[in-house]
């Protein structure tokens, strides 16, 4: 998609993203993709530092605000 074209992001980023836009837990996020909880958080932490926000609605409105 248009947001995340121009971004530094892996494949599993992107497909995170996805269904954070989908208004997944990251428990949801974890079972659909097959990976461990903990595994999500230190991918969600990693899309935090790279977009450099804080909190889980700081990185949504950041990937919709910026070009």
């Amino acid at each position: 998609s248009k947001i995340l074209r121009h971004r530094n992001l892996s494949g599993r980023e992107k497909d995170i993203i996805r269904l954070l836009f989908e208004d997944r837990s990251n428990k949801e996020i974890a079972e659909i993709l097959g990976l461990s909880l903990n595994t999500i958080k230190g991918y969600m932490k990693i899309l935090m530092r790279k977009l450099d926000v804080s909190s889980r609605a700081g990185l949504i409105a950041a990937l919709l605000t910026r070009n």
